[in-house]
């Protein structure tokens, strides 16, 4: 076919092909002509998930994890929970715009909303309303209280007004109206966008105004929950092991207290090192006054004869009268010629003599020891080594009593070294564990504040 049959054939039926087209539009204007309008709105959220919207610096990306966040998201904006939320604000807010007229061309509004509230309810709310107003209280105070109310008549039972309008065919405020919000991820981007289709256009856009608030406050909940629960945990712990490191300090302070301890490790050092010097300066004190004793008790022997001097003394002066006597006796007798007479007192004087020069070639002996020392020289050596000796004793009952002391404070430091050991053990345990649950506390903390400003 060429250019000039297909023209020939468009003239041919031309008025075919200029009445259809107009009786096609005629009869579809007629069909649609009672439709309701249709009004579409979106909106787009910045969601900040996969991107690196972060405080942790060592945070990776991973896409499993990036996957389940965007499908929570989208999860809770298809939830019926959030669905029945949004419809009741809905209610909430346009029972106030359309009573206080902050809302211009709500006709269709105020229509829909006589129809689903039960006359009572909604004559009650509209004097609540004025009262508010009256008292100039705040319009977003009069939503929210009004909500409030709402949800008490929907948590009463399960039959009630409310949750037959959620379950109703409303156009505004059911679960089925609601449903038709759309949403869904961008691509690979962090954005998420969201639909709604409506006969009404203030509906529209504020149903969509609604669920961004809605939705911002419960994925914040969601992402910042788990993070609250672990900061909880680790508080928790960290109040524990605080309370326990605590108690260790109080152990290891009374401990220390008691057995007069500064530096356990210096002091035992020295003490160690002054019981060695003790025992040497004890052993060498014990030594020297044994020594002293010996020799007092050497010179004591040798004081044993000064009653025997004293005695054979007194023989001597007797022995000495005697002589005396006798020589007295042969001066008279030495004009008388009785020989036999003279001769006897001659022989006993020779006899008295002999015996008084042995007793004092015997005192001599006694009066001397057998070094030629005289008596009264080791009188006074005995003296001063009785006096060395008592010194020395002294000496020695102080020495020992401070090694018997030292003795006890080393008996008291070995078993004290062993316990304190122990309670340096449980503390250092004890400390670490403060030190990792505080650095977990930080890290929960750091994960918190992440899930802050990552939406």
């Amino acid at each position: 076919m060429n250019i000039i049959n297909f023209i020939r054939l468009l003239l041919k039926h031309k008025v075919l092909l200029i009445v259809l087209p107009i009786l096609t539009s005629f009869i579809t204007l007629f069909l649609t002509k009672n439709l309701p309008l249709k009004y579409s709105s979106h909106s787009i959220i910045y969601t900040g998930i996969g991107s690196d919207s972060s405080i942790e610096l060592e945070k990776s990306f991973n896409l499993f994890k990036t996957n389940i966040a965007f499908d929570n998201l989208i999860n809770i904006i298809k939830s019926r929970k959030t669905q029945e939320e949004v419809a009741l604000r809905l209610l909430s807010e346009n029972i106030v715009d359309t009573e206080l007229k902050t809302k211009t061309k709500l006709e269709d509004v105020e229509e829909e909303i006589s129809k689903v509230i039960p006359y009572n309810f909604l004559e009650a709310m509209k004097l609540r309303i004025k009262d508010g107003r009256k008292l100039q209280t705040h319009i977003d105070t009069l939503k929210n209280k009004i909500y409030s109310e709402l949800k008490g008549i929907q948590s009463k039972d399960e039959i009630n007004f409310i949750n037959k309008l959620l379950s109703s065919d409303s156009k505004f405020y059911s679960i089925k109206a609601i449903s038709k919000i759309r949403a869904y991820r961008i691509n690979s981007s962090d954005l998420v966008k969201i639909n709604y289709e409506s006969s009404h256009p203030y509906i529209c856009q504020k149903t969509l105004d609604i669920l961004f608030i809605l939705c911002e406050k419960k994925y914040k909940v969601i992402k910042e929950s788990n993070s609250n629960d672990i900061v909880k945990y680790f508080n928790d712990q960290l109040k524990r092991s605080k309370e326990k490191l605590k108690s260790i300090e109080q152990e290891l302070l009374k401990f220390n207290i008691q057995n007069n301890i500064i530096n356990y490790y210096e002091q035992s050092k020295a003490v160690a090192i002054m019981k060695e010097d003790m025992t040497l300066d004890f052993f060498d004190k014990k030594g020297e006054l044994r020594g002293a004793t010996a020799k007092v008790t050497q010179l004591e022997s040798k004081l044993k004869t000064v009653d025997l001097i004293k005695k054979k003394r007194k023989d001597i002066e007797k022995m000495k009268s005697t002589v005396v006597d006798l020589k007295i006796k042969l001066s008279f007798q030495e004009g008388i010629k009785d020989k036999p007479g003279v001769d006897n007192l001659k022989k006993v004087l020779k006899e008295k003599k002999s015996v008084l020069s042995e007793s004092i070639v015997e005192l001599f002996r006694l009066e001397n020891t057998i070094e030629g020392v005289p008596i009264k020289k080791v009188l006074d050596k005995w003296l001063n080594q009785s006096m060395e000796l008592e010194n020395k004793k002294a000496k020695y009952d102080i020495v020992g009593a401070r090694n018997i002391d030292y003795d006890k404070k080393f008996k008291k430091y070995a078993p004290a070294g062993a316990n304190l050991k122990r309670i340096d053990r449980e503390f250092n345990i004890a400390e670490q564990e403060y030190l990792e649950i505080l650095h977990g506390l930080n890290l929960a903390k750091l994960k918190l504040q992440d899930s802050k400003i990552g939406y």
